[in-house]
């Protein structure tokens, strides 16, 4: 899951992070919940879509949720995660 942190770290620290998506799209359907801790223990819940470049996160300190639009090359890679957790 840290891995996970860290590639959308850099989301998380823009000022407008949601870009477009700051509501969910109403036909957006998820394609994977990812769920975990991260080795400093925060516990988070993140649910990519497969039809937008969305990464909604669940279970935040401070603002609880939010959704963060990627870029196609990141959203890319999640929804590869045999090849994106190859050796964890």
């Amino acid at each position: 899951m840290d891995k996970v942190v860290n590639l959308v770290t850099k989301y998380l620290e823009k000022k407008e992070p949601y870009g477009k998506y700051e509501k969910l799209p109403k036909d957006g359907e998820v394609a994977y919940h990812y769920q975990g801790n991260t080795k400093k223990g925060m516990k988070l819940d993140m649910f990519l879509y497969s039809n937008y470049p969305i990464a909604r996160f669940e279970n935040l300190p401070v603002v609880s949720k939010i959704n963060v639009e990627l870029t196609q090359e990141d959203h890319k890679k999640l929804l590869s995660p045999e090849s994106f957790f190859e050796g964890e």
